[in-house]
């Protein structure tokens, strides 16, 4: 029998061979995906792979009373952050129907907020706490919640929360006459301070005001009008531009179809929008995951098919690309995929698919697969984890009984594994230990982004990307020209791994032998590079020659052998002595946070060495790595500091 420490890998294995001839053959001879499927679904050695849905973590209240009473005992000692993380921890492991031991761990950590002057947090738990608060010291929340609305000048709401304050003070008869009055006096002053100074607008305040949140932002994504997908034999799909496109412009702004954190971060980062919440909000049922506000939660709702079994599935040690596989049927109901299948069974056309929102299944379905490569070893292999992946979804009672429906389902599973495998994006975070340091880029989660995923590779990428949360920016960091692909890039690139390694990495990975400009002409890597030839651009920009020049020419004029004009030489060259300098001041301006300043030069240098030369160039890779440093800032973002300093996080554009 497995064990739950046991990978879904060595299990797979063990079902191969364990399995016939006969019954393997009648799997690898099926060619209809959907029957397949099925074939593999029957065989009872696949019911092994189900042990590791058999153990469920939920929450213990035990566990969430010590990290409480370790909150209170930092929360006395005045260190908030401290008190902070342990009512975090309490609260997550703290069972939904402990309603009253939950509420008061939340007013706790409203007491901290407040202490912490995160004002609108504070609020946020003390709504979430009154219902199930004692009500012998339900007074203490509510009137630390007129204090809160008071620091955020909302006058009307903090006149509200002391008129009610008072009212329970009132009704209070367990606290002290003495100590009772003096509440009532500092309330009722604060009450009285508010309405005389005409700071409230009592008779216009809406008492049943809408408190729903609005969807997600609708827009879908944005793509950029210069450029287009084209669609040839051996590429496939690909952006190439319609026109030139300068450095810095942005190509595409999407949102993914859907995504998933890490196991590392899904304590740390909102299931939703991926930021890093101070003051987290718990799934009632699970301590698996966190998100930022209760609007975020709301919109979680593939979170009911996974609720409970997300750490059983990490012990499995299934992929990332694995858990976005069973994500991508969460995310819609059942009845979604009942709707579309005529037209997943039909093959949509380009056209039909580029007029479809990243968000829809359907954008996603059609990305490439290379299911026509795969032998049946690989597809077996793979058709098992569809399996474990469905039953995980049945467990939780996705297909509603309707067992009819299983080999459809599994099937599409089985697809999204194909999809995303060639597909799929990391999300990424620069984090920093200080302030001034340069950061790493750290991988917090996986996506499917439809879009993005029809840029093809190129070892000389001609695109960064940032994310604001999950949602991804990709910029140009060369100018373009009418008629040129767009690459991005697939993992090599040609500054760093040398073309057989490159190659190879691609061959094993993507299943295609890249054929990008680095690659036909062997470029060097970086650190082989010199200065003894330049590779001097003609500036008749309808020519696009590059003409070979040796730096320490005496020529003042070179003319250009395919078009013949005469290109000054030595007036070009005169930039490329002030070209260190201009490095220095980028450098300096990154250094003093001056980001945007350094960028613009950044961006300014890149234009000017491009109009002269033509990579690969030391220089021209430098100012590539400063512009993709810059645009990094942009992103999502995370310093660490040291000590009872608050850990922040910035997401932004």
């Amino acid at each position: 029998m497995p064990s739950i420490e046991e990978s879904f890998e060595s299990i797979c294995l063990n079902i191969r061979t364990r399995l016939s001839d006969s019954e393997f053959k009648k799997f690898a001879e099926e060619k209809n995906r959907v029957a397949r499927f099925a074939i593999a679904d029957e065989i009872p050695v696949t019911d092994g792979v189900n042990r590791f849905l058999d153990v469920q973590y939920g929450k213990c209240l035990i566990e969430a009373l010590e990290y409480k009473n370790e909150g209170n005992r930092e929360f006395k000692n005045m260190k908030y952050n401290n008190a902070l993380d342990f009512y975090n921890h309490s609260y997550l492991v703290t069972p939904g129907e402990n309603t009253k031991e939950l509420a008061v761990i939340l007013g706790n950590r409203s007491a901290c907020l407040f202490h912490m002057k995160e004002y609108e947090l504070a609020i946020a738990d003390i709504n979430r706490a009154e219902n199930g608060f004692p009500s012998e010291t339900i007074y203490k929340l509510i009137d630390r919640k007129s204090k809160c609305y008071m620091h955020l000048s909302d006058y009307t709401n903090a006149f509200m929360s002391y008129v009610k304050t008072i009212q329970l003070l009132n009704e209070n008869e367990k606290i002290p006459v003495k100590q009772r009055e003096t509440l009532l006096e500092d309330a009722q002053l604060h009450a009285k301070y508010l309405r005389r100074n005409t700071l409230v607008n009592i008779y216009g305040y809406d008492f049943d005001r809408n408190t729903n949140f609005p969807d997600e932002n609708p827009e879908d994504s944005y793509i950029n009008p210069a450029y287009k997908f084209d669609y040839t034999d051996r590429t496939g799909r690909y952006a190439v531009c319609k026109q030139d496109i300068d450095v810095g412009t942005l190509l595409l702004s999407e949102t993914p179809f859907c995504s998933v954190v890490l196991e590392k971060y899904s304590r740390i980062h909102c299931q939703i929008c991926y930021a890093r919440p101070l003051a987290p909000v718990a799934c009632d049922q699970c301590s698996d995951v966190v998100f930022c506000s209760d609007k975020c939660k709301s919109q979680a709702t593939f979170h009911r098919f996974e609720c409970g079994i997300l750490r059983t599935f990490w012990k499995s040690k299934a992929s990332v690309t694995c858990h976005l596989s069973m994500r991508m049927m969460a995310v819609y109901p059942l009845d979604f995929f009942l709707q579309i299948r005529p037209d997943l069974e039909r093959k949509m056309t380009h056209e039909e698919v580029d007029a479809l929102q990243s968000r829809d299944y359907r954008k996603a379905y059609a990305l490439v697969t290379h299911e026509e490569g795969r032998n049946p070893e690989e597809m077996f292999h793979r058709t098992l984890m569809a399996k474990f992946l469905l039953n995980c979804l049945v467990k939780k009672d996705y297909l509603k009984g309707r067992e009819d429906l299983r080999a459809y389902i599994g099937n599409l599973i089985l697809h999204n594994i194909q999809v995303l495998q060639f597909n799929a994006h990391e999300i990424f975070e620069l984090q920093k230990d200080e302030k001034d340091d340069i950061g790493r880029t750290e991988f917090i989660g996986g996506a499917i982004y439809p879009v993005l995923a029809l840029f093809n590779h190129s070892c000389d990428p001609a695109t960064v990307r940032y994310f604001d949360g999950k949602r991804v920016h990709v910029r140009t960091i060369r100018p373009l020209r009418a008629g040129e692909e767009i690459g991005e890039n697939y993992g090599p690139i040609f500054t760093q791994n040398a073309r057989e390694e490159r190659q190879l990495q691609l061959k094993q990975q993507y299943k295609f032998e890249c054929r990008c400009q680095p690659c036909e002409e062997n470029w060097p890597l970086f650190k082989q590079m010199t200065n003894d030839i330049l590779r001097l651009r003609c500036h008749v920009k309808k020519c696009h020659n590059v003409i070979l020049l040796e730096a320490q020419t005496d020529q003042i004029v070179v003319k250009c052998p395919k078009c013949g004009t005469n290109n000054n030489v030595l007036e070009r060259l005169k930039y490329l002595t002030k070209v260190d300098a201009s490095f220095e001041t980028a450098k300096k301006l990154f250094k003093n946070k001056k980001i945007k300043d350094a960028l613009n030069k950044y961006l300014e240098i890149l234009k000017k060495l491009d109009d002269i030369l033509a990579p690969p160039y030391s220089d021209f890779h430098i100012c590539q790595q400063g512009i993709r440093r810059c645009y990094l800032e942009f992103g999502n973002l995370i310093t660490f500091k040291s000590g009872d300093a608050c850990t922040k996080t910035s997401y932004f554009m």
